[in-house]
């Protein structure tokens, strides 16, 4: 709706960090400064969906809160709307690589929602093959036991599967 009504986001949903333990140089924050005036002058356009991006460092005190000065810039990147969370992800590592210069400039990496519900998603599509066959043994060998049967643990796999069918095409 923010997009909509106001045309830019509210929040940006990627950001790229930039850190040093004792001080960023200036040259880092400056790059920082011209790499986020080139996409918002359209020279980015290599980054597919990237619409903006604002760097925001603690430098001078500009942050009260803040109890260090210069060591970080974060820099939020907007992408226009449509576009994937896999797309805001790699779009957000391509300008932590093209323009941030990774190793050099102290990229410590990406953060925001998006790659972290990204994240999300890849651990869970890992891992989840791994629990449903732990979930099919447990049933198993629970049912088994308790009936001391083969057929009890069949049957009532049989039944979970299909109301697992049904109910994925009636919700689809």
């Amino acid at each position: 709706d923010a997009t909509r009504l106001f045309r830019v986001p509210m929040s940006a949903p990627v950001a790229v960090v930039q850190h040093s333990q004792r001080r960023l140089p200036a040259a880092v924050q400056e790059k920082a400064g011209r790499s986020a005036l080139a996409v918002d002058r359209g020279a980015a356009n290599q980054i597919p969906g990237l619409a903006g991006a604002v760097p925001v460092a603690n430098t001078s005190g500009l942050f009260p809160g803040s109890r260090q000065s210069s060591i970080t810039v974060i820099t939020f990147l907007y992408f226009r709307p449509g576009t994937s969370m896999a797309g805001q992800v790699s779009g957000g590592q391509a300008y932590a690589h093209r323009y941030a210069g990774v190793r050099r400039d102290h990229v410590t990496g990406l953060t925001g929602p998006i790659p972290a519900r990204f994240e999300q998603g890849q651990i869970i599509q890992r891992y989840l093959p791994w629990v449903e066959a732990a979930t099919v043994l447990a049933i198993f060998l629970i049912v088994g036991w308790h009936f001391r049967s083969f057929g009890a643990p069949l049957a009532t796999l049989v039944c979970a599967g299909a109301s697992y069918l049904v109910a994925v095409h009636a919700v689809a």
